[in-house]
């Protein structure tokens, strides 16, 4: 059987070869191609910068009144808000990206005696260039206009007061290709104006950073500018700063800090801080030792009528050693002096703290946990003055020197009990002494405190119930003794009514007793708080969906005070919302301690789009 194969030719595009094909007319063709292309890129572009290209837009229109009664006197205030926020790129998305926002506003207050009205306008552009590249560019500026009226109808006086706020920020960044380098270029522009007074600041600085293998390295400088309208000063700030940061490893780090900042007020004295710090840490994982340090060298000058100059110098080198898991120890020494014209300090601070947590032990049920720690501190402290004072003579030093020494113990009991399916109770107390010497003191200070709490909780189908009580004592001697008792007692409750609908409450007493002791005796001071509330809600009120209704009332009160103390506040809420519409209707009613009834009655209404 002989199978029909059809051969297939494919045409040829061109049957001159392309070595005949003169060079010349190469030329034209990709003349001809550039033309091309050239005029369908300039009508993109053309096209493109005509206009902006929007991509998002959202705006609001609100209304909001509210009325007020305040024991008789009545005001009403109206407003009416407008914001709009729109978004997009100019040409390509990667070129450029420009966001937009306009807010203005108009408000109307009314009382029997006065009446004001204010304007408030505010507005924002942001343009970024490039900001997804390598050299992103950004702008951003603003302004605000506000201006109100205010009118007295009893002294028939009027007054206007108006403000305007101008800014404009600019910034360049430059990232290279090579290591993790960037770099930032800003300026900062503010400008207001408030009548009367003005005021106009500049400031612009660069800012460089380096990220290597464990290194981080930064520099800054700035430079601000600010001087008022009527005033020839100009306050005018250099700072200049330099940071290293070396991390070896999570166990192991090197800060350090250099910094230069000099401030001329424009009228009086002009002040030049420096200093150069360094500090560092060693936490070995596996280890039961750590070191940590630090020393900074600063410079504070004054540069007026009579030049000063103030020098220090301060170090400190800290210790720490796990013995155990429970017991842990720590020292710490720090050195510290100070150099001016006329006096120089020398002062030594030597530290030692141990301390040891035990662990929790079972008996019965009950859960038992102590702690025990203890420090003792040496400061010593060496002033040498060219004056005469009242540390000695004149170019006499004098020394002082004080120890001081504490230790304190305390444990804590606690267990719980399962009264029921879905409750329990639970009980803890607590006890704690410590005591301290000071050897510039005849009598030893010293301490001890009891407290102890009761709690219990059910849960059921409908909500939760919590109760909780708590009483603590703590008295102190020394010199001067004092006492302090303490007892609480909270309810609070969750019940669910119903699908969407639930209350809950809640209810507290708190006494407190203080005894002191001064010259005259002793003094006692006793106070005694009632506070409770309670709030509703309701997820769909009269079956009206995307509506909702909030209630609360809250209550407190001083007893047994020679003074009215009572005091009560209750709001209630509508919220109701329909698509891009929604609406708020809220009423507060609340009455002082002296009696004074404030009722007040707020609408809003807020349209997206």
């Amino acid at each position: 059987m002989r199978v029909w194969q059809r051969k297939i030719v494919y045409p040829r595009f061109s049957a001159i070869p392309m070595y005949m094909i003169s060079g010349g007319a190469i030329l034209r063709r990709r003349a001809w191609l550039a033309v091309v292309l050239g005029a369908f890129v300039s009508l993109d572009a053309y096209a493109a910068f005509n206009g902006l290209v929007p991509l998002a837009h959202s705006g609001r229109i609100s209304y909001m009144y509210g009325y007020t009664d305040s024991a008789g006197t009545e005001s009403e205030a109206t407003s009416l808000l407008f914001g709009w926020n729109a978004g997009g790129y100019i040409w390509r998305p990667w070129f450029a990206t420009t966001s937009m926002a306009l807010n203005v506003g108009l408000t109307s207050t009314e009382s029997a005696s006065s009446s004001s009205e204010g304007t408030t306008g505010s507005g924002n552009f942001t343009l970024g260039v490039f900001s997804r590249s390598r050299f992103p560019f950004s702008l951003n500026y603003s302004r605000t206009d506000s201006r109100s009226q205010q009118f007295y109808d009893v002294a028939q006086v009027s007054g206007e007061t108006s403000f305007r706020t101008t800014r404009l920020t600019l910034r360049q960044s430059y990232r290279p290709r090579k290591y993790n380098q960037l770099f930032n270029g800003w300026y900062n522009s503010t400008r207001f104006d408030g009548g009367a007074f003005g005021s106009n600041s500049q400031a612009y600085g660069l800012d460089y950073k380096l990220r290597v293998a464990r290194q981080t390295v930064g520099a800054s400088v700035t430079h601000s500018v600010v001087n008022s309208r009527g005033s020839p000063d100009k306050s005018t700030a250099n700072v200049m700063s330099v940071s290293h940061v070396y991390t070896p490893s999570g166990e192991l780090g090197v800060n350090s800090l250099l910094s230069y900042v000099e401030i001329d007020p424009g009228r009086g004295a002009v002040s030049i801080d420096s200093q150069a710090f360094s500090s560092f840490f060693w936490r070995p994982e596996y280890r039961a030792i750590n070191v940590s340090g630090g020393v900074r060298l600063s410079e504070n000058r004054t540069e007026d009528d009579k030049k000063t100059v103030a020098r220090s110098l301060n170090t400190n080198l800290g210790l720490g050693y796990r013995v155990t898991r429970a017991f842990n120890m720590s020292a710490s020494v720090s050195l510290g002096t100070s150099d001016t014209a006329t006096t120089q300090t020398l002062s030594t601070t030597q530290a030692v703290s141990v301390s040891y947590a035990g662990g929790r032990r079972q008996w019965q049920g009950f859960s038992h946990t102590w702690r025990w720690g203890a420090s003792g501190v040496n400061t010593t402290n060496r002033v040498d003055s060219d004056s005469v004072g009242s540390v000695g003579l004149e170019g006499q030093p004098a020394s002082t020197s004080q120890q001081n020494f504490s230790t304190s113990i305390g444990h804590g009991l606690n267990r719980s009990w399962a009264t029921g399916r879905r409750s329990s109770l639970a009980t803890t107390f607590s006890q704690s002494a410590s005591g301290g010497q000071s050897s510039g003191a005849s009598t030893a200070n010293k301490s001890i405190s009891h407290g102890m709490s009761v709690g219990w909780n059910a849960r059921g189908k409908r909500g939760s119930t919590y109760l909780n009580g708590r009483l603590s004592d703590s008295r102190s001697f020394g010199e001067r003794d004092s006492v302090f008792n303490s007892f609480s007692l909270s309810y609070a409750t969750d019940l669910t009514i119903s699908r969407l609908s639930g209350i809950t409450g809640n209810a507290s007493y708190q006494a407190s007793q203080n005894t002191s002791e001064d010259d005259q005796g002793k003094t006692t001071n006793t106070t005694k708080n009632l506070t409770g509330g309670m709030t509703y809600r309701n997820g769909r009120p009269f079956g009206i969906y995307n509506l909702s209704f909030a209630s609360s009332i809250q209550g407190s009160k001083q007893v047994d005070s020679p003074v009215p103390s009572t005091t009560v506040r209750w709001e209630s809420a509508f919220r109701y919302s329909l698509g891009l519409l929604s609406t708020v209707l809220s009423t507060r009613v609340t009455e002082s301690p002296r009696g004074r009834l404030v009722k007040s009655m707020n609408f809003q209404a807020t349209r997206s789009f």
